[in-house]
């Protein structure tokens, strides 16, 4: 598989709230030529989710046949949702030259970086405060339950543990969203720049 890689994945993990949808919009905006890697939820499309742009909404049975079949790059199970990222997506766009982004957590990323080699992928870490900020701004967009609350914030507790082992940190609390953009970009440039050269 090494020998087949000509392009570069861009791994983007954050927490809730962070302002993730916000920089990877921003990327794909500006810069036409990064590719963005769309997962398979079992969650509901949420309000202005676009079917193929933000995720595939596919039903529980059918994500369970996409896992049998071994379709899935990586999968996890988050506030009893599953998400996974297609093998045949991300090797396209890494066999094509392509640099590519992808929001993903702290599993996903050990299983890609387990299967693709470093040199081929960088994590970004987005810091964007507490929990007790981020769980604040979570609530001002939409309702969550205790149980989904507790189970982001375990999600929250784990992905803080990576966050020094990324290569990238970039910090975005509500002040700093302009300054995020620009240090995102300048990292993606540096990228596109050395993945095609």
């Amino acid at each position: 598989m090494e020998n087949m890689i000509r392009g570069h994945l861009v791994l983007i993990m954050a927490p809730m709230a962070s302002g993730k949808g916000v920089l990877l919009s921003h990327i794909t905006q500006h810069y036409p030529e990064v590719k963005r890697l769309v997962s398979c939820t079992t969650r509901a499309k949420r309000p202005g989710e676009v079917e193929g742009k933000d995720y595939f909404f596919i039903s529980r049975d059918q994500f369970e046949q996409k896992t049998q079949a071994g379709e899935f790059l990586e999968w996890a199970e988050f506030s009893d949702n599953l998400y996974g990222t297609l093998k045949s997506q991300l090797l396209a766009n890494l066999e094509n030259g392509n640099v590519t982004i992808n929001e993903i957590d702290l599993h996903g990323v050990r299983s890609i970086l387990s299967l693709i080699p470093k040199e081929y992928c960088t994590v970004v870490y987005i810091n964007a405060g507490d929990w007790e900020t981020l769980k604040a701004r979570a609530l001002s967009r939409a309702p969550m339950s205790e149980r989904e609350l507790a189970l982001r914030h375990i999600h929250y507790l784990e992905e803080m543990t990576y966050k020094d082992s990324a290569d990238f940190i970039v910090d975005n609390d509500d002040l700093q969203l302009e300054e995020a953009k620009r240090k995102l970009s300048t990292i993606v440039e540096s990228i596109i720049s050395h993945t095609h050269t």
